[in-house]
């Protein structure tokens, strides 16, 4: 009989994001993102994702916002998934529902341990008034690169992305840079450094994950009688 996949539980998430408008850096906003994560791999080709992520602003003193993410990870073949779900976002105001479906595809080549993705984001978005409604698509193009000496992975990787909308902007991009140690066979920290660019807000984003890998409990095997 096949044994279940383990659980995969992401606690200590914390993001600290830094971000000042292009017009005027002296205007620098500070936020905290933390969060949790749980995976659950039903089997080979579908992963169970639940996420909840605590927003705060203004320096860190204002609530802004909860999500609460359910999605899941279907891998259709080797360099193809398709991505779903729906979010949930708690808001001072009000609160907003957001559905998306995401096709992904994945080529590595292993042997420098290179990694490109190319997807299409189809979210759409609305609030329980009812008066705000949003359906954008958001092609983009991710590159990472990742040497792995013994129990430390360093990594460097650039997205680039452009939101189909009327706010929409050409020179959107993300730069990635980061490390990942093994603690354990089943413990990681990950710590990376995020350049967001927009055409109205720049950002640096600081985060730190602690990845913990649970397998769920073995059956016992029942004696035979004799």
């Amino acid at each position: 009989m096949k044994t279940l996949a383990p659980y995969k539980f992401y606690i200590l998430y914390f993001i600290l994001h830094i971000s000042c408008t292009s017009l005027s850096a002296q205007e620098i906003e500070s936020q905290l993102w933390q969060g949790a994560t749980l995976e659950y791999e039903a089997s080979d080709k579908i992963i169970f994702h639940l996420h909840d992520e605590l927003r705060l602003e203004n320096n860190i003193s204002d609530f802004q916002q909860n999500l609460i993410q359910f999605h899941t990870t279907y891998k259709a073949a080797k360099a193809f998934r398709i991505m779903g779900g729906y979010r949930f976002a708690i808001r001072p105001i009000y609160d907003r529902h957001r559905f998306f479906l995401q096709p992904l595809f994945r080529y590595e080549i292993k042997d420098i341990r290179t990694e490109i993705q190319f997807s299409t984001n189809l979210q759409y978005e609305f609030d329980k008034r009812g008066e705000s409604e949003t359906f954008y698509v958001r092609p983009m193009l991710f590159a990472r690169f990742e040497p792995k000496y013994g129990r430390i992975e360093p990594f460097i990787a650039t997205e680039l992305f452009y939101r189909i909308s009327p706010e929409s902007a050409n020179d959107q991009f993300r730069i990635y840079t980061g490390v990942e140690y093994q603690l354990t066979k089943k413990n990681t920290l990950r710590l990376a450094y995020i350049r967001a660019n927009t055409s109205a807000l720049n950002s640096n984003i600081f985060s730190a994950v602690y990845v913990i890998e649970i397998a769920p409990p073995k059956k016992k095997k029942k004696k035979k009688k004799k």
